[in-house]
């Protein structure tokens, strides 16, 4: 056998050459990790700890680079900003996409930029978006939030209070100067309609644009505040009103008291002061004379409002009033709302809307229920009127200057009624020669009637032309009905077409029907037949008992629409042997099962026991003619005085008012009518048909129905029966 020996220098040569190779090509791996250190050419960042290699798993924020990645071990997305956890500015370390130099996108619950702040406050005003339960109105304007002071006027709700821009004292009327009413948008007690203008003060509170230095409105400033009226509690004192000779008071403020009128035409207009020119120093002033609307002069002497052109009643809303077009009649705050014509009828803002069913100034009547004017409280279908006010209160009156009602407005208004306190004076009427009356208003008093046919339509006064100086009307003309005119003569009401004695309720009446003397308040009502003939109101023409349930024979469900103690809806009495509920059955017990499931059976009260919306103790809606709370009261009696709303049958004529209803005793001069007698004037308290003195009228005694201007003076007996004291007595 032959063996091969290697020398041993040899050996050692070959060992320490192949060691020397692998040493120079990975290195050393001193923490055993399967890496070599970075300094031996390998890529262990820290070849002392076994848990430091590439791909180990490096958990953030220890300050250890346990992977070996070279990256911050505070910025966990890479994004080149260490977390807010390890003292960097990255709010989101988890998303490369959100940091301080990231878009922030609103509304998103990112905070994008790392700015801090709200993600619902996108104009950064330190108020959340309202859309994302904040109370920033626009979250675009970093001037608009609930800490900003409102800028007025400009259309922008700089303090998202959420009030109209244009009323800046907030009492629900916008400034004039921005298309409102306000005259006063800095004062809340100013505003159109306000209460309790207190004269003198230098506020218009009520916003009517009048002289607050003119109290009683008659376009003359008070002497004691710098104008010339003498007597600033009555309009019918002023420089422009004609003296009254005989009543010891100076009507004209000039100074003297009963002097007679002056024939003398002092300004050369065509007319003295005797003619009826209230200014004789003014020759544009006098009857007549075109008037120039809103200029606070009245240039015609019909003592009427300057700023109500078309007459309405409502003075203009560009002067402080309510009517939207002071140029038509037709259309004002009394106006019934045309549903189809696209125009705002009744000046509320809204263009052809339903009538409402609320009663929004508490009067007692809506819209629905025949309110001309539901803004305000003096105005009703009932409401007392105020003669020569310029306003009409009540809503079918067609003139405020005809307080005798014959036709004929008041010459001191510029009609022609020489007496308008007194129907049997009118230019409609003929000479009464023995009752000491100017009756036809020609200036003489019982002068003999003229055998003259001075019109030429075949008629004399004497044969009983009543207006001889017109030819079309005569005994048998033709008559209109409505138009004022008594063209046959007839000496009857212009405004009762249909002959029963009761002028139409369109034209200040009372006739719900005035083409058939069927329907008048004196007739008696004939139910089922859908006429409302004695003017009640007719709220339902089938239910005879009133218990707001139709008869069965008009199709109702009123068994006995004689008797209101049966009705479905109440409860059956035992004992009276009649079917109160209605149900068929009579005297039958009452149910202790509640079949309704409102927690009320019959034997607990429950009325109807089939709707489980009425109940005892439940709320009661006025006036939809359900007893909701088993309260067997009227439905129609809202304040619960015993007296059903006028506007559904009744006589009440405010039914938001206990105090206010046919049973109460009247309180004289203060505008309200208590008792609801709706004719009597609040300032006649002895009913004689003129009113007291004191609140400028002319009776001097308003507590004795035989003292007035008309009462024949008796002589020597101590009394001034007829208000004159300039004649001996």
């Amino acid at each position: 056998m032959t063996r091969s020996f290697l020398t041993l220098p040899l050996l050692v040569a070959l060992v320490l050459s192949g060691c020397s190779g692998r040493e120079e090509e990975e290195g050393p791996d001193n923490d055993n990790d399967g890496h070599s250190s970075i300094g031996d050419g390998g890529d262990d960042c820290d070849d002392s700890d076994p848990n430091i290699h590439p791909g180990a798993e490096d958990t953030p924020y220890d300050g250890i680079d346990s992977d070996c990645s070279g990256g911050s071990d505070n910025d966990l997305d890479g994004d080149g900003f260490d977390a807010v956890e390890a003292g960097g500015q990255d709010c989101d370390d988890t998303k490369a996409e959100v940091n301080p130099d990231g878009t922030d996108t609103p509304y998103d619950g990112i905070d994008g930029d790392c700015s801090g702040g709200s993600d619902y406050d996108a104009d950064g005003d330190g108020f959340d978006a309202q859309a994302y339960g904040g109370d920033d109105c626009n979250d675009e304007d970093a001037d608009a939030n609930p800490d900003a002071t409102e800028v007025w006027y400009d259309g922008i709700d700089q303090d998202c209070a959420g009030d109209n821009d244009n009323d800046q004292d907030g009492d629900g009327f916008a400034a004039l100067s921005q298309g409102g009413t306000d005259c006063d948008d800095t004062e809340a007690s100013a505003y159109p309609g306000a209460e309790g203008d207190v004269p003198y003060d230098g506020i218009d509170t009520d916003c009517n644009g009048l002289n607050d230095d003119d109290a009683d409105g008659d376009g003359y400033a008070s002497a004691d505040h710098g104008g010339t009226d003498c007597d600033d509690t009555n309009r019918t004192i002023s420089p422009g009103w004609p003296e009254q000779p005989g009543d010891e008071i100076d009507n004209d403020c000039d100074g003297e008291v009963d002097e007679p009128l002056s024939t003398d035409d002092v300004d050369q207009d065509g007319i003295s002061e005797a003619d009826g020119d209230c200014d004789d120093d003014n020759k544009d002033i006098y009857p007549g004379a075109t008037e120039i609307w809103y200029d606070g002069i009245d240039q015609n002497c019909d003592h009427r409002s300057d700023f109500d052109a078309d007459g309405d009643g409502y003075r203009s809303d560009q002067w402080g009033g309510r009517d939207c077009d002071d140029d038509d009649a037709t259309l004002s705050p009394a106006a019934t709302e045309n549903e189809v014509n696209g125009t705002d009828d009744d000046c509320d803002g809204d263009i052809d809307e339903a009538p409402s069913t609320t009663d929004n100034d508490q009067d007692g009547f809506s819209e629905l229920a025949g309110d001309c004017d539901d803004e305000d409280a003096n105005r009703s279908p009932v409401a007392k009127r105020v003669w020569y006010d310029g306003r009409l209160e009540r809503c079918n009156q067609i003139t405020d200057y005809d307080q005798d009602g014959d036709g004929a407005e008041s010459a001191l208004y510029g009609g022609t009624d020489c007496d308008d306190d007194n129907d049997a004076a009118s230019p409609f009427l003929l000479e009464d020669p023995t009752d000491q009356i100017d009756n036809d208003c020609d200036g003489e008093v019982d002068e003999g009637l003229s055998g003259d046919d001075l019109d030429g339509d075949g008629y004399s006064e004497n044969d009983g032309d009543c207006n001889d100086s017109d030819k079309l009307i005569y005994p048998g003309a033709t008559d209109t009905p409505y138009d004022g005119v008594d063209s046959d003569c007839g000496a009857d009401s212009d405004f009762d077409a249909d002959g029963d004695g009761y002028d139409s309720a369109a034209y200040g009446g009372d006739d719900c029907d005035d083409t058939t003397s069927a329907a008048n308040p004196g007739a008696a009502e004939i139910y089922y037949n859908g006429i409302d003939n004695d003017c009640d109101g007719g709220f339902n023409d089938n239910d005879k008992d009133g218990d707001g349930v139709d008869a069965e024979s008009a199709g109702g469900t009123d068994c006995d629409d004689d008797d209101p103690a049966s009705a479905p809806g109440l409860l059956e009495v035992a004992s009276d042997g009649a079917d109160n509920d209605c149900d068929g059955e009579v005297d039958e017990g009452l149910s202790g099962d509640d079949l309704d499931n409102d927690g009320f059976s019959e034997d607990e009260g429950d009325c109807n026991d089939d709707d489980n919306t009425i109940y005892p103790g439940a709320t009661d809606t006025p006036y939809d003619g359900v007893d909701s709370d088993c309260g067997a009261d009227s439905d129609f009696d809202a304040d619960a005085d015993g007296y059903d709303n006028a506007a559904y049958g009744g006589d009440d004529c405010n039914d938001n008012k206990a105090d206010i209803n046919p049973g109460e005793s009247e309180i004289f001069y203060n505008n309200v009518d208590e008792d609801c007698d709706g004719g009597a004037n609040d300032d006649d308290q002895d009913g004689d048909g003129y009113a007291s003195d004191t609140k400028g009228g002319s009776d001097c005694d308003d507590t004795n129905a035989g003292i007035n201007p008309g009462a024949t003076e008796i002589g020597l007996n101590g009394v001034d029966e007829n208000c004159s004291p300039s004649v001996f007595d």
